[in-house]
């Protein structure tokens, strides 16, 4: 599987559109090669829909493209792998599940380092594989400390809901002189430490009544 940036003209759609996954799986409909071993309902599962481009595919949330797709390809593997910073994935897969995607198999490590170079210095009319492109060779290998990095930024994205879950709401009935600042500060910490599926509880916001 390959990927890149796409700067050529594609047929598109409204990525707000996209977000349902019915309408990522229309786009598929009587155009999808044949020819592609990957099944366009486990690719629009994973987020992306079809630009009407050979095999290219466009996630609706981070708005890169796979291509390329390939025998035995797991969609959701490849999106994280190629793109650990996609919050769709993150949201739905989770933090571990991206990490574990990329992060090769050891016995491959050798192997994954001798296609990296051998594609470096092929020329720009060579595909380039394990999810390079011309302007991202330099990205490659794909660090787990990259999709470690990102996890503060989809926290963020969680606070809102958060500040209106019953265990907030609870405290700050019960709590009303703990500055909103300081309860975003601790939902903050609690989702980098436990994660974006812990459920919340009154326990969770007992430091703040003690520094009061």
């Amino acid at each position: 599987i390959t990927v890149r940036q796409e700067g050529g003209q594609a047929i598109e759609s409204s990525t707000d559109k996209m977000k349902d996954i019915a309408e990522r799986l229309k786009t598929f409909d009587h155009r999808w090669p044949s020819t592609v071993p990957v099944s366009p309902k486990l690719i629009a599962e994973a987020g992306m829909y079809y630009t009407g481009d050979k095999d290219k595919t466009r996630c609706f949330q981070c708005r890169k493209i796979i291509q390329r797709w390939e025998e035995g390809d797991d969609p959701w593997r490849e999106h994280a792998r190629l793109y650990p910073q996609c919050l769709y994935v993150l949201s739905v897969k989770g933090k571990e599940f991206v990490e574990s995607a990329a992060t090769p198999p050891c016995s491959n490590n050798n192997t994954t380092l001798q296609q990296i170079q051998r594609q470096n210095h092929s020329g720009p009319s060579q595909p380039l594989h394990l999810g390079a492109t011309q302007s991202q060779e330099e990205m490659l290998p794909v660090q787990v400390s990259e999709a470690s990095g990102i996890t503060n930024q989809m926290s963020m994205l969680r606070i809102d809901d958060d500040m209106s879950s019953p265990a907030v709401q609870a405290f700050r009935v019960s709590f009303e002189d703990v500055p909103i600042e300081k309860i975003r500060e601790q939902l903050e910490r609690i989702r980098l430490a436990k994660g974006f599926s812990y459920k919340l509880s009154s326990k969770d916001f007992e430091p703040l009544v003690r520094n009061i």
